[in-house]
């Protein structure tokens, strides 16, 4: 899979955030509810662990 995201050093807005992921958007959204509910150390931080060709 070749992400849409291919610069290391910049953090994707929210709206490139809803372009990538279309439809499952609010799915991502209510997970990322889900863990700062239920984990309170959680927080919400851009990682990107592959390296870009």
């Amino acid at each position: 899979m070749k992400s849409i995201f291919n610069n290391k050093d910049e953090i994707p807005t929210l709206d490139q955030l809803k372009e990538a992921l279309g439809d499952t958007y609010d799915l991502w959204q209510s997970l990322e509810k889900f863990t700062h509910q239920h984990d309170h150390n959680s927080r919400s931080e851009w990682y990107m662990q592959w390296e870009v060709e």
